[in-house]
C-alpha cells in the first residue's frame, strides 16, 4: 500500500530493514512495483528496480507491473523505466516463447517494437528464455528478432 500512496522512504526504509521486495503488498496480489506502476510513479519504479524488483511478477490476476500500467493508462509514463532497463514487451514476450506475441509486435505494430534500440544491440544467441520455452518457440523467436534487427537495421 506505501507503492500506492508514494511513500519513497517509507519504503526505503523497509526495504533497508529487510523486507522481502517482491511480496505482495495490496489485496489484489500487487508487488511495490505492480503498485508504482499502476501510478505512473517512475521515481519509485527505478528505486524499486534498483533494489531487484521482479518485473514480470503477476498479480492474483496474472498481470504484471506492465500489463497494469497499460490498463491504467500510465504505460507511457514507465514504459522508458522498463525498456531502458531491457525489459521490454518483445523481450518479456520473447523469453517466455510467445511467438505470436513477438510476430504481432515485430511485424504488425510499428509503434511498440521500434525504435530499434529495444532489439539492437541485443546479443538474441544468448538470450535467456524461460525453462519452459522448447525448442521450435526457441527458433522462431531467435529468427523474428534476426528478420527485424535485419529490416530496421
Amino acid at each position: 500500500m506505501l507503492a500506492l500512496l508514494g511513500k519513497r522512504d517509507a519504503i526505503t526504509f523497509l526495504l533497508d530493514q529487510g523486507i522481502p521486495i517482491n511480496t505482495d503488498s495490496d489485496p489484489e496480489g500487487r508487488t511495490m512495483l505492480a503498485c508504482a506502476a499502476l501510478k505512473g510513479d517512475t521515481t519509485l519504479c527505478n528505486m524499486l528496480l534498483d533494489c531487484g524488483a521482479n518485473i514480470e511478477a503477476q498479480d492474483k490476476f496474472g498481470c504484471t507491473p506492465l500489463n497494469i500500467a497499460a490498463a491504467e493508462g500510465e504505460l507511457e509514463a514507465v514504459w522508458g523505466t522498463m525498456a531502458g532497463r531491457g525489459h521490454t514487451v518483445v523481450s518479456i514476450a520473447a523469453k517466455n516463447g510467445r511467438v505470436g506475441v513477438v510476430r504481432f509486435l515485430l511485424e504488425e505494430t510499428e509503434a511498440l517494437a521500434y525504435p530499434p534500440h529495444i532489439v539492437r544491440g541485443q546479443k538474441w544467441k544468448n538470450f535467456a528464455f524461460s525453462a519452459v520455452v522448447d525448442r521450435e518457440e526457441r527458433n522462431e523467436i531467435l529468427e523474428l528478432l534476426r528478420r527485424f534487427k535485419h529490416m530496421k537495421g
